[in-house]
């Protein structure tokens, strides 16, 4: 009997994990939610001084323009 080729098996391991890639509604319900807080949180933060004085800069630039 002949030995199956590694391209074979590679093949086998690709289907393989390509079932394994199938979106399970309760795992992405999860990692949603789970981004959603972590963007909550990030968003809730205050904007660093240096990063509005850069903007009131590009504000006067525009003005100037």
């Amino acid at each position: 009997m002949k030995k199956p080729s590694s391209n074979s098996q590679s093949a086998t391991s690709q289907q393989g994990a390509h079932a394994a890639r199938t979106p399970d509604p309760v795992v992405e319900e999860a990692i949603s939610r789970k981004l959603r807080k972590l963007y909550d949180e990030v968003a809730s933060e205050p904007v660093p001084d240096r990063f509005t004085e850069l903007l009131k800069q590009l504000q006067q630039q525009d003005g100037k323009g």
